[in-house]
Formats: C-alpha cells, structure tokens, sequence
C-alpha cells in the first residue's frame, strides 16, 4: 500500500493486468515483477528515504520463490534450453522422499531455473544503477548487500551436497561497497548475526555495547546460523559454547 497506484512489469516485453484492488499507472508508478514489488523501486525508494546520518535495513522482495508465475506480464530470458529433469532421472525418488517434490516441480524445473535466472538479472541490473546513483552523491554511503538463502530449485547443488556438515542452501555471497576511498575489514566467511556490526565498524558509527560484544565474539565463532555454529578452525562446535550469547540475545529480545 505505501507505493502508491501500481505498475506490474518486468521491462520491455510487459502487460498491463487490471485489479480490482489497483489501479495501472504505467509511467509514474512503482514497477513490479511477477507482481511484488521489484528491486528497482525498491532501491530508488532507498535513495529516495535517505537522509543525512541514514541506517536503512532493506528486505526485497523480487526474486523469492516458487518460481512458477505463470502471469502475462512477466516473460522469462531462455537461459537454460537442455531439460534439467533428465539430469535427475536417477535421483528423482530420493528427492520427492527427501524434499517432499511432487513429480510436476521436476518436469518444470527448466521452467523454473529460467525464472529464477530472469529475475536475477534483474536484480543486477537494479543494483548497478542503485550504485551508480550513489558514486554520483557527496553523501558518504556505505552497502551491504547479502542474500538469506540459495533459490529452492532442484539444479542448485546444495540439494545433493553438504560439504563438511554445512549445509550449502544457506551459504550466499555478501558484499561490502563505499562511494568514498575506504579499506574494509570483513572477514571472509560470516553469518547474519553480526552484519550490522561489521558493517556499522566499517562505517564509523559508534559501536554499541551489543555491537562490541558480537565483533568479540566473532573472531572465535565466525559463523553462527540456526544449523550450524564454527569455531576460527573451521570445526563445527555446539550452541553449549555460547551460552553467554545467548543469554544476552535472549536480554535483548525480551528483556
């Protein structure tokens, strides 16, 4: 509803579909893809909320699964054109055990990956001119930008691989940006839990109590997720060694 009236589109090759709950404002409204808000109006919405000494915490919405719109005003770039479902012939069984896939999710999956990979694109595309937005202002800025999940599509590897106990569906890359001259000092594997504090440490902006605790806490347990907590060896570790975490987080969220 804060967007205002709405557009459905996906770029050039996009059709108006009317709704009794919007109406269709080609040229002026927000554009959607697959009918949710895309990335692109997202993103100008940020430049368009940033003020002086600004924090925003921005969750897109775009590219989430399943990826089987079927919508006139959505049209997919043929990416993949082999039938991935012949890939997983012998496989098929275990992952409708294993997963809970019914057989039509296999017969698409080209369908879906092509999807996926459109609205990636995308993505790209919407974060290059968010970027080159921000080289443009004098305005000392600084992105994170960082995915919560791998897509739920069958192709993606981490369906079949669990490399040393970590589950590849939740390993995604992040990336750090400035449009000022800045040296980051980011480690190279994390986990969400302490993003805002790397990212407000790379920024200058005063360290909380709770900032300073998480930095601490992370040079001996870099990557702590709800399936799996590492120590700085790499060595998978139970949540027993963090019960002085927990109890803060459980201070903060209830206390």
């Amino acid at each position: 509803e804060d967007f205002g009236n709405t557009v459905i589109t996906n770029g050039e090759n996009a059709t108006a579909k009317l709704s009794s709950e919007n109406v269709i404002s080609f040229g002026d409204g927000p554009r959607y893809v697959r009918g949710l808000i895309s990335d692109q109006t997202s993103f100008e919405r940020v430049i368009e909320e940033s003020e002086t000494n600004s924090f925003i915490f921005n969750v897109t919405i775009q590219n989430h699964g399943g990826y089987d719109y079927k919508g006139d005003d959505f049209v997919s770039t043929e990416y993949v054109t082999k039938d991935i479902r012949k890939d997983w012939t012998g496989q098929r069984t275990m992952n409708s055990i294993m997963y809970g896939v019914a057989d039509s999710d296999v017969e698409n999956e080209t369908a879906k990956v092509n999807q996926y990979l459109t609205c990636a694109n995308l993505s790209d595309q919407a974060f290059k001119d968010l970027i080159e937005e921000l080289e443009k202002s004098d305005q000392k800025t600084v992105v994170l930008m960082f995915g919560d999940h791998q897509p739920g599509l069958l192709v993606s590897e981490h369906y079949v691989d669990v490399y040393e106990g970590i589950d590849l569906d939740y390993t995604v890359p992040y990336v750090l940006w400035a449009n000022y001259d800045i040296e980051f000092d980011a480690p190279e594997y994390t986990s969400s839990n302490y993003l805002s504090a790397i990212l407000k440490k790379n920024a200058g902006i005063g360290l909380t109590e709770w900032d300073q605790f998480r930095l601490d806490m992370m040079e001996d347990y870099p990557v702590v997720t709800g399936n799996i907590i590492l120590d700085k060896d790499g060595n998978c570790v139970s949540m027993d060694f963090l019960k002085d975490y927990e109890i803060v987080q459980y201070m903060r969220m209830f206390d």
